[in-house]
């Protein structure tokens, strides 16, 4: 660049600041609030970029990653069925995954009618599906683009948005006949229902613009019979996508774009004033957000993809700090909460819907177990011989602990189990540590990847990722 280009740049940066202060000011303010010279070196990116690209028209820097996968087919195919267990799933003590339904077109957006039947939205296929307990699943409404998020009101009507440029907001009875609330739309991506019957969504145009400086990200309040009006916008490093709220009617939302250029991921917005407050930071590409029963915390944050196509639930108590709930997850979209507690999540790179549940209260037999265990795997990753040792305390106990090995592969497919015998009974009578080792050796039929290494001794369970070489 020539020094007249030089000052060029200067001169337009300094020009955009002054002429543009009141659109940038949420980001200036945020800057100067965090104190992070990292923040403020993206600032003089964006500036510095902009005004390149509008002399010289070289590409826009540091576009927001988001929807990288929306509309994608299934990805990784299994061979599980409703019911079936997820031991994959690696989840707190005294929790359990299984598969709620499986074969969905990009399961995306969920919903709980006020008759408790659960609802989802394939996106890929254009429709939105009833799913019974059992996991059949019954489409209900259909031609429809891109709908990703979906609600119900008191009344049974389902409110569905389309994730697309100019997208719609629809209104389904509960016979299904269509009505069309609202029309144009920025790829709407979240929605809920208010106390009085206003629809809430999300929009954000990140996906269709070429410049950071022309992103905006929208609540909008549909009201009954009303016109859309905005709530609250956010601008540059925000992509409102999931929206809830909680006991009190505040509206919570996140943002899609969180990992991208700002670690942002929830904020919680005052329903009469637009007001917006962060509420949680740290999170990675949050897609779906759901309160507990009752509107009340902790809060569930579905993290699309952290890299890889490993997704992550976290829970986020009413400080706004995050803890990490579910790792073990394959690119998911949305999570709910039904009222007995249990947690559905849509995986959109297996077309599962999954569920957790609280085995303590779900009748599951106690057994006497190990107070600590610890699983060893290794060297990690390997290409011919597996070391597994467990190791822990237990109370003591004449009868021993019966132990149970089994290793799955990523699609949740046992492919080698050992235990339940006589030679894998752990004998603690005369000693509370307990111990064993065994070697694990692949046959042929064992391709490279990744599995999982799941043991069982009484009611405790350990789990590790490996990684074989061929």
């Amino acid at each position: 660049m020539t020094v007249g280009g030089v000052f060029e740049v200067v001169g337009f940066c300094v020009g955009f600041v002054c002429l543009h202060f009141y659109c940038l000011n949420p980001l200036l303010e945020y800057l100067l609030n965090a104190m992070k010279p990292e923040r403020i070196l993206l600032l003089v990116i964006f500036l510095t970029s902009y005004s390149v690209t509008f002399s010289e028209n070289t590409p826009t820097p540091l576009p927001l990653d988001v929807d990288r996968y929306d509309n994608s087919p299934q990805t990784i195919y299994h061979t599980l069925a409703p019911g079936d267990s997820l031991p994959r799933v690696i989840l707190p003590d005294g929790y359990a995954a299984f598969v709620h339904a499986t074969g969905l077109s990009s399961p995306d957006g969920l919903a709980l009618s006020p008759g408790g039947v659960l609802y989802v939205a394939e996106e890929s296929a254009g429709r939105v599906s009833a799913v019974a307990e059992d996991g059949t699943v019954t489409p209900f409404a259909t031609g429809i683009t891109s709908p990703e998020g979906i609600a119900f009101d008191t009344d049974g009507n389902l409110y569905v948005v389309e994730d697309a440029e100019n997208g719609r907001v629809l209104c389904f009875d509960t016979l299904g006949a269509q009505t069309v609330i609202a029309t144009n739309r920025d790829a709407p991506e979240g929605v809920t229902v208010e106390a009085d019957g206003s629809v809430l969504i999300t929009e954000s145009n990140v996906q269709f613009v070429s410049s950071p400086f022309l992103y905006e990200t929208h609540v909008t309040r549909i009201p009954s019979g009303g016109a859309p009006s905005n709530l609250n916008t956010g601008l540059l490093l925000w992509s409102y996508s999931g929206i809830t709220t909680d006991a009190t009617g505040t509206v919570y939302v996140c943002n899609e774009a969180s990992g991208t250029g700002t670690t942002n991921s929830v904020f919680s917005i005052d329903p009469s004033s637009g007001t917006r407050t962060l509420f949680c930071s740290g999170l990675i590409a949050c897609e779906g957000l759901r309160f507990s029963p009752g509107g009340a915390f902790p809060l569930y944050v579905a993290e699309e993809d952290l890299g890889d196509a490993d997704g992550r639930l976290s829970s986020v108590n009413s400080s706004g700090t995050a803890s990490t709930f579910a790792t073990g997850l394959y690119r998911i979209e949305d999570v709910l909460v039904d009222p007995e507690g249990r947690i559905f999540i849509t995986e959109d790179a297996t077309g599962m819907i999954i569920r957790i549940e609280d085995t303590t209260s779900i009748g599951i037999a106690e057994t006497k177990a190990p107070t600590q265990m610890e699983l060893i795997a290794y060297p990690n990753p390997f290409n011919a011989n597996l070391q597994i040792e467990i190791a822990g305390l237990a109370p003591l106990d004449p009868e021993g602990y019966l132990i149970w090995v089994k290793i799955f592969d990523i699609n949740g497919r046992l492919v080698y189990c050992w235990g339940g015998s006589d030679e894998s009974t752990i004998q603690s009578s005369n000693s509370p540590t307990i111990q064993a080792r065994f070697s694990w050796h692949p046959d042929e039929s064992i391709q490279s990847g990744t599995y999982l290494v799941r043991a069982t001794v009484g009611n405790v369970i350990s789990q590790i990722k490996i990684i074989y070489l061929k």
